[in-house]
């Protein structure tokens, strides 16, 4: 998932390094908190085992033939959900995996285990996954799109990074983020 960005990411095994800004100031960033892009994100993208990812690998592609076959796939999908700490995928997650992935990258998503909840996220988290979303390729862009879904949940995220007519930059899509995430949610009946 290679978009657009004023970064650019090598990926070496499971690294991460972005030849970026390396100041606040570049980064649009004003406090010392925010000095460092985030090490708690970072420590979050852990490699995971290749020989759990050829397991479920293998499972996934069973499934999604099960799926074209008209097949019952529920017993897969559960070692599936186990294999990978608990994940709650579904049928219809297979259904359109081929539309957004392959099954070595969803593996691999799968294998990296559900995207944690990030309590108390600051600008600097929120820039760093967005650089990792808009930068990176599967399936860290999609983990960190997770971590900000769950640690974030009543923001519209995919909303503010992809339905947009300008392209602002992470620390301007962050801000937003974050004022939205602050914002009290009143629904009016």
């Amino acid at each position: 998932m290679a978009m657009g960005s004023s970064s650019s990411v090598m990926l070496l095994p499971w690294k991460i390094v972005h030849a970026m800004p390396q100041t606040r100031k570049d980064h649009g960033l004003n406090t010392k908190k925010d000095s460092k892009m985030s090490e708690r994100i970072q420590r979050l993208l852990n490699k995971p085992d290749g020989g759990l990812v050829d397991v479920l690998e293998g499972l996934i592609s069973q499934v999604v033939t099960g799926i074209d076959e008209g097949r019952d796939t529920a017993g897969q999908i559960d070692d599936i959900n186990k294999l990978s700490g608990g994940q709650d995928f579904v049928s219809g997650t297979f259904f359109k995996l081929y539309s957004w992935t392959s099954e070595r990258e969803f593996a691999e998503l799968a294998a990296m285990g559900p995207p944690p909840h990030v309590a108390n996220m600051d600008q600097s988290d929120v820039v760093q996954c967005l650089y990792i979303i808009r930068s990176a390729e599967e399936p860290l862009a999609s983990f960190c799109l997770s971590i900000l879904q769950r640690s974030l949940p009543n923001v519209p995220i995919t909303d503010i990074i992809f339905d947009r007519e300008n392209d602002p930059d992470e620390a301007e899509l962050a801000e937003e983020i974050l004022s939205k995430a602050v914002a009290p949610n009143i629904i009016c009946l």
